[in-house]
């Protein structure tokens, strides 16, 4: 029996947390339960229904407090862990009024139990959120999923408290809240690999602190807060992962086997990234031959001894390490920045070597709400950004709202923001990627423009910040008239603070992106108004073709090897000499941050050779990847890069672009990661 069970075949996923681990498998299933109170289908009158919800709410939210109570205690420093930031969210979400009140009236209007009018209001918001284009927005949707579910669980158990109850205090170690209906979290083996149908990040959290060495869930994806929990710890974690629950029966067939033996229950979980793509696969193998044992062996994380969480230094996303030199092997100097979704990212970042954040998305703070977020929330995103990086450059864009990513009600937002003219609504587009997105949304509601603009020069000029790191991108820019009006408004935003004596930054770079045909052909003519560009790749190469990455059909048409592309790309490059020269204002050695890459393009070694050779000196890409870029640069000669660029500018195609790459990084005897790793086995459909 135990020879069939080693036939079991590898499962794949996506990688959502790089690396390698070995260890037992554990499985449990974390899907939630099906929300329905037992008893039958008899409903309670709606007074009754509001008063179970709000027991309910009342014990998740006390839950929560808890664990975040815990968190806090374990803290490091002044940083908060990531979890943290992750976890408040949750508890945010748990305390919108608005929302809550919206459950409560469906409950009074409606003929239904308080988990039906729940899912109902959930549904309405996470629909939205899933019909959006943008993985990070459909990864938020889960997130709200995962901060109702204590919610759904308590009703659905009926053992909600009233009010005065204590909570149970059951938890690993004792340190976290323990729900009757929860898993036995204490039952996980320190150093196991899990596998899980769906994990919230509440029990990311207890697992992490369960000490286990790599985590594999059915569903999930790289943008989910678990993935940005994981990457923050360094633990392994495939997301979309095919066959979580064959491993599953293989490992309950294991354990009612008399002659089962630890080697039938241990896995090898291989998420090393290769090549920088977002949808780079890593596999679970259960009970792994002596073979792909040994292949592994060479990793460094296997020679390290496994530690309890406890005997653990401070997490490496609270820890500075000095930016990593990165020239290649000819002397040519680069730097490799970060980009950031949120404000805690920024630590790893550091931890990781980045040269600073080359890009924060600043429209993700708008995440989980539907109102424009306050100044004192962006100044203190911003600033805890500027404080993470000790006196490396920043930059912040202005948010990137329109087309594929949600707009808050234009109403809400200018009400907030003491508009004195009430905002235009903004009409449902029919080409939304072609409408006000970008910077002309921003500057057709300037007055939220001004309390962005006046949040980030205020943490530009916080006690800890060093002058000149704060940097502004504008998104979407086409226009001269673009520029100046953000520069007049920048102007107008220091004047007001300088009048009511709130302290800004002397100087302050200011940058583009270019990420449409219009300014990459206008580049030189932009350039004398702005400090530093930054090439978007992702919607540049979707503009240039005329194809929506997102459709299927045409996505194809969007290749960045493309020699159209890379024609405009290095008209952008040699554009750089016309940027204006400003005194205070940093960029580094030799001015090499003055033109940045931070799109999917710069992650691609493949593309990165190339793009060396165009002129690139900096690009700014997920911390996981910074590392790997760093020693890919080391090795290639910008020499050979640049007699390679030439020839492919020349070239009519994208496939003769890849070939001569490839040829030119074979005779250099560079071997790419991917190519170096064995043949997998068959992956699984």
């Amino acid at each position: 029996m135990l020879r069939s069970m080693r036939t079991i075949p590898p499962i794949t996923g996506i990688i959502a947390s790089a690396g390698c681990a070995i260890g037992p498998v554990f499985c449990f299933d974390t899907l939630l339960p099906t929300h329905s109170r037992p008893g039958g289908s008899h409903l309670r009158p709606p007074s009754q229904e509001i008063a179970r919800l709000r027991n309910a709410l009342s014990y998740a939210r006390a839950s929560l407090q808890n664990l975040l109570d815990s968190v806090r205690a374990k803290a490091s420093g002044d940083e908060p862990a990531p979890e943290y930031a992750v976890l408040s969210g949750q508890a945010e979400m748990l305390a919108d009024a608005a929302f809550i009140a919206t459950v409560e009236e469906t409950l009074r209007s409606c003929s239904c139990d308080a988990e039906t009018a729940l899912r109902k209001a959930i549904t309405h918001v996470t629909d939205a959120l899933s019909a959006t284009s943008d993985e990070y927005l459909r990864a938020r949707a889960a997130d709200i999923r995962d901060a109702f579910s204590g919610v759904f669980d308590a009703l659905a158990h009926d053992t909600t408290p009233t009010a005065g109850s204590s909570l149970p205090t059951q938890g690993v170690g004792n340190s976290t809240p323990h729900s009757p209906w929860e898993p036995d979290f204490s039952a996980v083996p320190p150093g196991s690999i899990v596998v899980a149908a769906h994990v919230q990040p509440a029990h990311a959290l207890r697992l992490h602190e369960a000490d286990i060495a790599g985590l594999v869930t059915e569903g999930g994806s790289v943008t989910s807060h678990v993935a940005i929990m994981a990457r923050a710890w360094g633990l392994p974690l495939l997301v979309s992962a095919q066959g979580c629950k064959d491993v599953a029966q293989y490992v309950l067939r294991v354990r009612q086997t008399a002659r089962a033996t630890d080697e039938a229950l241990r896995a090898l979980l291989d998420a090393e990234s290769s090549g920088g793509k977002t949808d780079a696969l890593g596999t679970l193998t259960v009970n792994p031959d002596v073979r792909a044992l040994r292949t592994r062996m060479p990793h460094p994380f296997l020679t390290v001894k496994h530690t309890s969480t406890a005997e653990q230094s401070p997490p490496a996303a609270c820890v500075l390490n000095a930016p990593l030199r990165t020239y290649s092997s000819d002397g040519i100097r680069f730097e490799v920045g970060a980009n950031i979704v949120m404000p805690q990212e920024a630590c790893a970042a550091a931890a990781l070597g980045a040269a600073g954040i080359g890009l924060f998305r600043s429209e993700f703070l708008l995440f989980g709400s539907d109102r424009f977020p306050d100044e004192e929330t962006q100044c203190s995103a911003y600033t805890r950004a500027l404080q993470a990086m000790r006196g490396l450059p920043v930059v912040l864009r202005t948010f990137d709202l329109g087309a594929d990513k949600l707009v808050p009600d234009p109403a809400r937002m200018c009400a907030l923001s003491d508009a004195a003219e009430p905002c235009a609504h903004t009409a449902s587009e029919r080409n939304p990627l072609l409408g006000l997105r970008g910077i002309r949304y921003c500057l057709a509601h300037p007055e939220l423009l001004k309390v962005q603009l006046r949040a980030m020069l205020r943490a530009g000029a916080c006690a800890t910040c060093a002058e000149g790191t704060l940097r502004i991108l504008i998104p979407m820019v086409s226009r001269v008239e673009e520029i100046h009006a953000v520069s007049d408004l920048i102007s107008e935003v220091a004047d007001e603070c300088a009048r009511a004596h709130v302290s800004t930054p002397d100087r302050v770079a200011l940058g583009i992106m270019i990420e449409t045909p219009a300014s990459a052909l206008m580049a030189a003519d932009f350039a004398p108004h702005v400090d530093f560009f930054s090439i978007g790749t992702n919607d540049l190469t979707q503009y240039v073709f005329a194809a929506d990455r997102e459709n299927e059909q045409v996505s194809s048409y969007a290749d960045y090897f493309h020699p159209a592309l890379l024609r405009l790309i290095q008209h952008v490059i040699h554009a750089h000499r016309h940027l204006r020269q400003r005194a205070g204002i940093s960029f580094g050695e030799q001015g090499i941050g003055r033109v940045v890459m931070c799109g999917a393009m710069a992650e691609d070694e493949t593309a990165l050779f190339l793009l060396a050779g165009l002129g690139l000196r900096a690009l700014s890409v997920p911390s996981s990847r910074i590392e790997t870029l760093h020693t890919f640069l080391s090795r290639i000669s910008v020499s050979d890069a640049e007699h390679c660029a030439r020839a492919a500018v020349q070239l009519s195609d994208a496939q003769s672009v890849r070939t001569l790459i490839e040829e030119h990084l074979r005779t250099a005897g560079i071997t790419l990661e991917k190519d170096e790793e064995e043949p997998s086995p068959p992956r699984s459909p």
